[in-house]
């Protein structure tokens, strides 16, 4: 078998600040906006304002009327997508956020370089992902 090294980053982690069976003992590297970008497959902690507006999806499985609708929740969400210091955030989940409002951001990087969050902390509140 070959096994690959797990690469590291100089940058410091923190571990995630809410007590939650989904994320206990999850580590994030504390990076800027700018090098997130580099950070892969990693979970990713970083600070910034919201640039723009933020675009809620609502998708669901079905006909309102279908059986499909009713016993398949799984595909029945919806999505948030903004902006944070020009990277995307994608977010499962409403939340509400205005321009230019700070907010720290925790999740993973996709390829594409935009981040999948977990947990949005703003000025006001603290936005987690849902898994019960």
């Amino acid at each position: 078998m070959i096994f690959r090294r797990k690469k590291t980053y100089p940058y410091p982690k923190v571990k995630y600040p809410v007590h939650s069976p989904l994320y206990f003992d999850r580590e994030y590297y504390v990076v800027k906006s700018e090098a997130v970008s580099e950070m892969v497959g990693e979970f990713v902690c970083f600070k910034g304002k919201v640039s723009g507006k933020v675009i809620v999806h609502a998708l669901k499985a079905g006909l309102p009327w279908s059986i499909e609708s009713r016993l398949i929740e799984k595909d029945h969400y919806h999505k948030s997508v903004f902006k944070v210091d020009g990277v995307e955030v994608i977010f499962l989940g409403v939340i509400y956020v205005r321009n230019g409002e700070e907010v720290t951001v925790y999740g993973k990087v996709e390829k594409d370089g935009s981040v999948t969050a977990e947990a949005i902390d703003t000025e006001n509140a603290l936005y987690l992902k849902g898994g019960f």
